[in-house]
């Protein structure tokens, strides 16, 4: 007779039967994979489309190919997607203490920033909002409204935090136990630091929002004209902060022709008036912050500190056991490669800042670097695969909690 719950001799005393203390190369595989899928594609965040994307055909498709190329980049270099994270959310701090009295929460300074909000006028593209006017009155969608329209709310990240989290603590103590770990293991550590971080830092950005917000309210034509004469003025800012001013003059009479024509399409004469009477000192370029060299201080002080700590972890397996001399000394040279990227590229920068030098041979060796640099990242994804057939008998041991703890995988 088919019993498939059993039958009357089953046990008689109650029991507790433990999990088994031994995993397999499988359950280490679909871990590693399963933490690494969770952290890597709900971590990025999409700004919305531009001011001509959102409406054109097969919009949706482009901003799947636009979130698959953010997560082949986040699957190689996580920790560039945390640093971007981390900028914009030093910009949404700006825009959320100058704008509390507009926004009213952060999730709308999130969503101002990532091009959330437009306004209805022609050849007007989509902006953030940054006014410290407060008398201008603006009909705001709240912020339960544009939670709504995100594909993940707080549940479905502390999901993914959970999943990492336990990720980052069965590894810590695997190494307390005297268990190895794989290489792989540490990889994805990696990942995980980088996406708790990332979403400590996103935690109130909208995810995978589709189509921006109309906004409307009295004053709206007077509050785009200053927006867009507060953009010329930042454009420049950011063309002297590139190029610097050894060849740079600034001539009033020209700056003043420009942001006159740029604004007499769409405001009145008598707000071009305005623009005509207003002190001379308050037309001038803020250059307080600029420099005399060739590239962004914050881009080079990221890229030096991310890459040092995400090559440095790697480098934690030095002695690890490797099927190969050859594969242990590539690992080796790959982890020091990125650890020191900021140096190859504040010699780059330097070199390229002095004139004098052959163009040819710079772009030479820059392409040496970049062929290098991302040899170096694929081949620490690639031998993190390579190298879980070749595992220790010590990394296939159970620590004696992780089973009962929730996790996927």
């Amino acid at each position: 007779m088919f019993a498939p719950f059993g039958n009357n001799t089953g046990n008689i005393i109650a029991l507790w039967h433990p999990e088994p203390r031994y995993r397999g190369t499988y359950n280490i595989l679909s871990t590693c994979l399963a933490t690494t899928v969770l952290c890597v594609w709900s971590a990025v965040h999409l700004n919305l489309p531009g001011p001509n994307e959102g409406s054109a055909p097969f919009w949706r498709y482009k901003q799947l190919w636009r979130k698959i190329g953010w997560v082949f980049f986040g699957l190689f270099a996580p920790e560039f997607v945390a640093w971007t994270a981390y900028e914009q959310h030093k910009l949404v701090t700006d825009v959320d203490r100058d704008m509390r009295h507009l926004m009213g929460h952060t999730v709308h300074s999130y969503y101002s920033v990532m091009g959330g909000f437009t306004v209805d006028e022609n050849a007007i593209p989509p902006i953030v909002i940054d006014s410290s006017d407060r008398s201008t009155r603006l009909t705001l969608t709240s912020a339960e409204q544009i939670e709504d329209k995100a594909k993940a709310n707080g549940l479905a990240k502390t999901i993914v935090c959970v999943q990492a989290t336990w990720f980052c603590f069965q590894c810590l103590t695997r190494v307390i136990q005297g268990l190895s770990i794989s290489i792989l293991e540490l990889n994805v550590f990696a990942h995980s630091l980088c996406a708790l971080l990332i979403y400590v830092l996103w935690w109130h950005k909208p995810l995978d929002v589709g189509q921006p917000i109309m906004i409307r309210g009295e004053g709206l034509k007077e509050l785009v004209a200053l927006m867009s004469i507060s953009t010329c003025c930042r454009l420049a800012s950011q063309a002297l902060r590139r190029y610097g001013l050894n060849n740079i003059e600034i001539d009033h009479a020209l700056w003043d022709d420009l942001l006159t024509h740029h604004v007499s399409n769409f405001v009145r004469s008598r707000n071009r008036q305005r623009w005509d009477i207003d002190t001379p000192d308050s037309k001038d370029l803020d250059t307080s912050d600029l420099t005399d060299g060739d590239f962004e201080t914050d881009f080079f002080v990221g890229f030096t500190v991310s890459g040092f700590l995400y090559g440095g972890l790697h480098l934690l397996a030095w002695n690890a056991p490797f099927h190969s001399t050859a594969e242990k000394w590539l690992w080796r040279s790959s982890a020091i490669s990125l650890m020191s990227s900021g140096l190859y590229m504040g010699m780059m920068a330097w070199a390229i800042s002095d004139s004098e030098r052959s163009t040819t041979v710079l772009v030479l060796v820059l392409f040496i670097f970049c062929v290098a640099y991302g040899a170096a990242r694929v081949y620490l994804v690639v031998e993190c695969f390579t190298n879980l057939a070749y595992l220790p008998n010590s990394a296939y041991q159970m620590t004696s909690w992780s089973q009962y703890f929730p996790h996927i995988g």
